[in-house]
């Protein structure tokens, strides 16, 4: 049965000091994200138009349980980028 344990240790080595990195440990900052409605109604737009910018890649849209969701980040992108300067 040793011969067992042998096999693990020789694949699961003890980490050397060289091995281990250290790790910077923040809590996560919590953002409330977009849903389509929120979105469409914070641009003005219909929810079908949310749709087709995703659907086109222009927008870019996270599923959580689902559901379509935006960070504010890449809302305020798209907008930078499509902005129209008169």
């Amino acid at each position: 049965m040793s011969d067992a344990y042998d096999n693990v240790a020789v694949l699961r080595p003890h980490p050397r000091a060289e091995m281990v990195q250290a790790i910077d440990v923040r809590p996560v900052e919590k953002v409330a994200l977009f849903t389509r409605h929120t979105l469409a109604a914070y641009l003005d737009v219909h929810v079908n138009t949310i749709d087709r910018l995703v659907k086109r890649g222009e927008l870019v849209a996270y599923r959580v349980v689902g559901k379509l969701r935006f960070y504010p980040e890449d809302v305020e992108r798209y907008v930078r980028e499509h902005r129209e300067v008169a």
